[in-house]
């Protein structure tokens, strides 16, 4: 899935969508999720590659890129 939670997306239905994508994963669907929304992502997954300008930035546990320095500079501009 590409970008399906934009800036756009009322919180209720983001919640709807996480909840979806949640229920589908323990049902054993392997979801490849391609999204700019940091909060979603990391809620979601339990792994993840990031990528900055094309590259791949980062790839581990999604509870552990949560707090990476590299990460949250590429994701929230810290």
């Amino acid at each position: 899935m590409d970008g399906i939670v934009g800036r756009r997306t009322v919180t209720p239905a983001r919640g709807e969508i996480a909840a979806v994508l949640r229920r589908l994963n323990a049902d054993g669907l392997a979801i490849v999720l391609v999204e700019q929304n940091a909060k979603l992502t990391f809620e979601v997954t339990t792994t993840c590659l990031v990528m900055e300008n094309g590259e791949i930035a980062a790839t581990g546990a999604s509870a552990d890129l949560r707090h990476d320095p590299q990460v949250r500079r590429i994701y929230l501009g810290l």
